[in-house]
């Protein structure tokens, strides 16, 4: 007998239900991207009517949206937990990030592949492209604060500071593009770019 899909079931929270939308609105957006996801794939996946999506969110875009500052919420905050208690330099921090987006795209891939489609449905569709709540800024402050302590340790020079930013939102973008679909390239380049850091992976010519 198919199971009875849930409008708002009476046992669960509105957070917990909320959530669902979320989670089944990342897997579907990573994957169809924002044109071809429908209500009905979104209330497949998260065991819900149609109806009860548009319970809690008033549009596509609207859950778009939120669904983006759910993935940088989840994101940033493990980051900010990883680097707790790590000795305060940046080599030592960026360290702990690297090991920890590994970590992340281990448990979820979904939250990578969803980061990647924003860039993609951004530069498609102007609606998207408009929303300032889409653009990364919680990896600029992040990342800012990382190349601040950079400074303060004297391992940047503070006219360096604006190169160092691009440097790594380069870096970590092309992580997530280029390799977080396969967990050996993956671990492989995360290694690579620890070394590239550290001034242990490229040797000056004798």
């Amino acid at each position: 007998m198919p199971t009875r899909k849930l409008g708002r079931p009476p046992a669960t929270s509105s957070e917990e239900t909320r959530k669902r939308i979320l989670d089944a609105a990342r897997r579907c957006f990573s994957e169809f991207g924002y044109d071809a996801t429908t209500n009905r794939q979104l209330a497949d996946i998260a065991e819900l009517t149609t109806g009860a999506i548009y319970h809690y969110f008033d549009s596509k875009l609207e859950l778009y949206i939120e669904t983006h500052a759910q993935v940088q919420e989840t994101v940033y905050a493990r980051f900010a937990k990883a680097i707790e208690g790590v000795e305060e330099t940046f080599v030592a921090r960026i360290d702990a990030v690297l090991d920890e987006a590994l970590a992340l795209n281990r448990e979820d891939p979904s939250l990578a592949s969803f980061l990647l489609t924003v860039r993609t449905d951004s530069g498609r569709h102007a609606e998207l492209a408009a929303v300032p709540a889409l653009r990364p800024l919680s990896r600029s402050t992040f990342f800012g604060d990382l190349v601040a302590l950079a400074i303060s340790t004297g391992e940047l020079h503070a006219d360096d500071a604006q190169t160092l930013q691009d440097v790594l939102s380069a870096l970590m973008t092309g992580l997530v593009a280029a390799s977080s679909h396969d967990p050996v390239i993956h671990q492989r380049a995360a290694d690579g770019i620890k070394r590239l850091v550290s001034g242990s992976l490229i040797n000056q010519p004798h």
